[in-house]
This record gives structure tokens, C-alpha cells and sequence, in this order.
């Protein structure tokens, strides 16, 4: 070392011996997430799975359900719905109808259901990752669909509580111009799932509704 014409002999040898036995091992990537060891969060991360800063894929995160406010719930509404629905296999969803207990294509493409949103969804230009996708995963597994038959009596209080400053005591139109009476949800809506995924969809005005309670003023306002 380290050439014939630049040769290192005797006590250069020994020297560079001495400093190179000094020299830190390299930082290790177990799992070869392109961040190291040392500042990764998140070990054996799978295999293709994006990673943040810290070294963790978006289903090594802890999602959160959320509402209409915040979380899963909110972030759905907002960028998912509107492609995929309101509910599990909702015949309603403009590009492709989704179920939970059917995950065909995470599992086609090896991913967990968080890391296939953190690749594949929504869009380039408005991405969901880390812990987006986690948030809207954990959402997501929990959508159903929706019971066809409801509560009347459940569903009146329901309005009650989540409606009627809206639309209205009445049910003629409150804060908002639109009358929900009888007469005009039976002309309107001859689905009920159609009509429970659009009281459910509501929640993005800030009045969290499950699939049941949904179902239940559905019930509520097909009567007059």
C-alpha cells in the first residue's frame, strides 16, 4: 500500500495500522431502510414500505380512528370518499368500491393496508404518508355496511341532537336551505343505503354519525 510509486514501508505501515485499528465501525442498516441503525425508530421495517425521517413505515405507526374533527375519520371524508364512498361496498363510489375484509390489492402488492395508501393513494399531487396513511387505515377498517333497516324512535332523537339546527324542528329547512321532510326523502332517496351514506357523509359538518345511527334517521325520515 498504497502504490509502487507512492509506497507506504516500515514505520508508515505501522502507523497507518495503528490509526486504521482506531476507526469506528460503519453505521449498520439492518433493514436496509436507507436510514441507519443509530437514528432509526423503527427497525425491521418491510420490505418496498416508504419510511419517514426516523425510519418508519406508515404501518409501524399507531393510527387513530379520529372523527369529524380530526383523524382517519376526517381525512376519509375529505380525500377518499369521494372516489371509494361512504361505507364499505358502496354501490354510490364513483371510481372503485372498497371492502375491508377484502384486501386485494395490498395484498397483490405485498404491502400492509398503511403502506399501500402511503404508495399508491390518493394522488402525486396530494399525497397521504406516514402518518396519514396510518390514520386513514385504522378509519378504514372500521367502515361497514350499513344496516337497511333503522330505528324510528332512535332515529327521532338522533335528528334531534344532530339535525335540526340544519334542517329544521320541521324538518322544512333551518340554518341551511334544505327541507328533509317525508315526502321529499321518499321521492328523492328510494335506496335507504343511499340515503344512510349521505347522512353519513354529514359528519364533515362536524356531527359525527356511526353506520347505525345513520340507519336510524334514515328510518326517522322516510316518515312524515
Amino acid at each position: 500500500m498504497p502504490s509502487e510509486d507512492n509506497p507506504c514501508n516500515d514505520q508508515c505501515a505501522a502507523d497507518v495500522a495503528a490509526y486504521f485499528l482506531t476507526l469506528p465501525e460503519a453505521p449498520m442498516d439492518t433493514d436496509s431502510d436507507g436510514i441507519t441503525d443509530d437514528l432509526d425508530n423503527c427497525l425491521n421495517t418491510p420490505s418496498s414500505a416508504p419510511v419517514n425521517a426516523e425510519g418508519c413505515a406508515a404501518s409501524q405507526l399507531t393510527g387513530n380512528v379520529g372523527n369529524a374533527e380530526g383523524g382517519g375519520a376526517m381525512i376519509w371524508k375529505a380525500q377518499c370518499s369521494f372516489c371509494h364512498g361512504n361505507f364499505a361496498n358502496d354501490p354510490d363510489a364513483r371510481v372503485k368500491a372498497i371492502d375491508p375484509n377484502n384486501l386485494v390489492k395490498p395484498a397483490e402488492e405485498g404491502l400492509a393496508l398503511a403502506d399501500y395508501i402511503a404508495v399508491f393513494m390518493p394522488s402525486e399531487d396530494n399525497p397521504c404518508n406516514d402518518q396519514c396513511a396510518a390514520d386513514v387505515a385504522a378509519y378504514f377498517l372500521t367502515l361497514e355496511e350499513p344496516a337497511s333497516g333503522g330505528d324510528v324512535t332512535k332515529g327521532s332523537e338522533l335528528y334531534d341532537g344532530k339535525c335540526m339546527g340544519c334542517h329544521g324542528a320541521e324538518r322544512t329547512g333551518g340554518a341551511v336551505d334544505y327541507p328533509v321532510t317525508g315526502s321529499l326523502i321518499n321521492s328523492k332517496y328510494s335506496n335507504v343505503d343511499t340515503l344512510i351514506a349521505k347522512i353519513a357523509s354529514m359528519s364533515r359538518f362536524g356531527a359525527t354519525t356511526t353506520d347505525a345511527e345513520a340507519a336510524d334517521i334514515a328510518a326517522f325520515l322516510y316518515t312524515d
